[in-house]
């Protein structure tokens, strides 16, 4: 039986649906292979997201299982440094984006950041179909572009600065030296003014609105303020008290006595604990103040302050500006030195005067009255003879500090009873305290045993001075005690007074060459060396002097020296 039309026809169809079907197939083959051979991963997923298909090289190129990621969100597999992703995919997805070309980060299979570009083949399927192209290389590269093109700006805006610094450091060399020079030339002329030109320096070149150096006071309790400098257009009129207490800036001190200087770019941020110092520095925007120490002792400081407006100074110029302070400081003792030097001068000369002009006038006298009677010509002789031990005492003392200048100071030791000593060399000066109605004694520690080597000449004029200063800063009716004593490996000789006494502020000075303590009303003689000689001499026995006094209760001078011990 023959096969009818439509049997025909079904057959027929079947045939064309198996072709067709094959066709699908190869050309879903063909179209598999074309897709894994592709570099960028093929993927297609929901217009929410959700993934349906994603190629194999997927794995190779991003690390991702495709797998494992379908049926999941493309969304999940977003890094977490991604924070505008998930908006960024869910905009892209659903066609308003305002870009084609998307860069997201995902996160590979171990975890590092992946950026692809998300292409999409065709928005208007359903599914998506597109493509997650690598470029982590390219915005690798772009970031160490813009890594190194902010380095390179940073580096640039260092050069500037550099430079700015350079020529602002420069210029401050410059200025140092023209101060430099100024304080060079200061021996003719007075450097008050030298310190005045260079703060008119500074506050111009720094464009502060003030300038002033403060001094310590003898008594350590009181800044005094020397110089001012003042910017154009600040009145000096609406400044207030000259002076500063130390009391009340206990901050400022504390920090200047340390050697550091102050830089306070906002004087409203100063600590609480300087309390004192806002209140002194009331309108100041910005502050610096600059110590001036003179052997680790602070003796004042610089202040520059900005009022109308803020200002920072690089740390560099603040510290190079300590230099100055060191000159101001410098300057003020060579005027002190030179102060010193014409009072010495002075000083000797009145000294060398008195005894020659006695020897010279009486010696005439007797050349003259050849027939003056015994008595009187033996009072003459033996006031010339009074008067020339005062002279050679003052040259010998003079000959003692060119020995100390010289470096010649070799001891030439002796041993000796130390106790002995002192008793002897002060039982020749029992007669000049007799004379001045003051009470003298010497005092030795009978159980100890003071034998020692010292240079006895020396030591003699050590004594001699300390006992002589006592009796002469002594008033009548007073007391001088000498005192010899050993505390284990120190000997101790002691000269006591119930004199005029010594103010804090002088008891280091006295110790300094051509020092002379001023006494209002009444004239003691004296050069200004006794003391500094002492000094050295102690020291060259390895030993030291201190002084423990107060005005109208009197000294005590305590000279410690080490025992050596005596050649058997």
């Amino acid at each position: 039986m023959s096969p009818s039309g439509s049997e025909l026809s079904h057959g027929l169809a079947t045939q064309v649906h198996y072709k067709l079907v094959e066709k699908l197939a190869a050309s879903e083959r063909r179209f598999r292979e074309l897709v894994e051979r592709q570099r960028d991963a093929v993927f297609s997923c929901s217009p929410e997201g959700v993934l349906e298909y994603l190629s194999p090289v997927a794995k190779e190129t991003l690390g991702l299982d495709p797998q494992d990621c379908i049926g999941g969100n493309l969304g999940d597999l977003l890094h977490e440094d991604c924070p505008q992703g998930p908006e960024n995919l869910r905009r892209f997805l659903q066609g308003d984006s305002a870009s084609d070309l998307p860069r997201l980060c995902l996160a590979a299979g171990d975890g590092s950041p992946r950026w692809i570009e998300l292409r999409l083949t065709n928005s208007a399927l359903n599914p998506l179909v597109g493509t997650l192209h690598d470029v982590t290389g390219i915005v690798r590269s772009e970031e160490e572009r813009a890594k190194l093109h902010t380095q390179l700006i940073e580096r640039n805006a260092e050069l500037r600065a550099q430079a700015v610094s350079l020529s602002e450091r420069t210029n401050v060399q410059a200025m140092l030296v023209r101060i430099s020079q100024d304080f060079v030339q200061a021996s003719t002329i007075d450097p008050g003014a030298m310190i005045d030109k260079a703060l008119s320096r500074i506050g111009s070149f720094m464009r502060i609105d003030r300038a002033r150096v403060f001094y310590l006071s003898d008594d350590g309790e009181t800044m005094q303020r020397t110089h001012d400098w003042y910017a154009t257009g600040m009145d000096p009129d609406l400044e207030r008290e000259r002076d500063l207490d130390v009391a009340d800036i206990p901050w400022l001190i504390g920090q200047l006595r340390a050697g550091r200087a102050i830089h306070v770019p906002r004087v409203r941020d100063l600590p609480a604990e300087a309390f004192g110092e806002l209140k002194s520095l009331q309108g100041v925007q910005s502050y610096v103040a600059l110590p001036m120490t003179s052997q680790g002792e602070l003796q004042g400081y610089i202040a520059f302050a900005a009022v109308r407006e803020e200002r920072s100074w690089e740390p560099e110029l603040v510290s190079v500006l300590q230099l100055v302070g060191n000159m101001f400081q410098s300057a003020r003792v060579r005027q002190r030195v030179e102060q010193l030097k014409g009072e010495f001068v002075a000083s000797v000369s009145h000294e060398l005067r008195t005894p020659l002009t006695s020897i010279l006038g009486f010696a005439k006298t007797l050349a003259r009255k050849p027939d003056l009677d015994l008595g009187t010509r033996r009072e003459f002789v033996d006031i010339i003879n009074e008067q020339s031990v005062r002279l050679q005492a003052l040259i010998e003392s003079l000959l003692e500090i060119s020995r100390i200048e010289s470096g010649k100071r070799e001891l030439e030791l002796e041993d000796l009873d130390l106790g002995e000593f002192v008793q002897s060399t002060c039982n020749p000066l029992q007669a000049s305290a007799d004379a001045e109605g003051i009470a003298f004694m010497v005092d030795i520690q009978s159980d100890m045993d003071h034998r020692t080597q010292v240079d006895t000449k020396r030591l003699q004029s050590v004594i001699e001075n300390l006992v002589g200063n006592a009796i002469k800063f002594t008033p009548r009716g007073g007391k001088v005690l000498v005192k010899v004593s050993t505390e284990g490996d120190t000997q101790l000789v002691m000269v006591k007074d119930n004199g005029l006494g010594i103010l804090p502020s002088e008891q280091e000075l006295i110790f300094d060459r051509f020092y002379r303590i001023p006494h209002s009303g009444r004239e003691i003689p004296g050069t200004g060396l006794g003391l500094a000689i002492t000094k050295e001499i102690v020291a060259l026995h390895g030993g030291t002097i201190r002084v423990d006094s107060a005005p109208g209760k009197g000294s005590t001078f305590t000279v410690s020296l080490p025992r050596r011990p005596v050649e058997a």
